[in-house]
């Protein structure tokens, strides 16, 4: 498989919510990616080790997030749209020890593309 790259959101506080992308391996655990993020975003996530993140696919109705959907626009001037808080608390996380493949290959996603949000990233609380 080819590696990826994933555009990812951080949902922190709406003043420190932000947009980021990170390449990464299919066959990688769900913990290694969490490990990645955390090495991609050391100064908003120096308080907390990688295994405390939660992720969770940035989908609605089957589909990723369009980087044009209004929750994905609000987000890049740093307000948490409720739609994605929405898939925070009825989404499935995404397990540690489960590969990235997992997600991507089971069910009706189409593969990543540029131009959409692919994972919420949840410190926590």
């Amino acid at each position: 498989m080819a590696p990826l790259t994933l555009t990812c959101a951080l949902l922190a506080s709406d003043s420190d919510s932000g947009i980021f992308s990170v390449a990464v391996e299919p066959t990688q655990l769900v913990s290694e990616l969490k490990g990645l993020i955390k090495r991609k975003k050391p100064h908003d996530l120096r308080y907390w080790d990688a295994d405390r993140l939660t992720l969770f696919l940035a989908t609605n109705g089957g589909r990723w997030l369009s980087d044009e959907h209004e929750a994905v626009l609000q987000l890049e001037r740093g307000h948490v749209h409720d739609d994605l808080r929405d898939i925070v608390e009825c989404g499935a996380e995404l397990r540690a020890t489960k590969p990235l493949a997992y997600y991507l290959q089971n069910g009706t996603l189409s593969p990543p593309e540029p131009e959409q949000l692919h994972l919420l990233v949840l410190l926590p609380s």
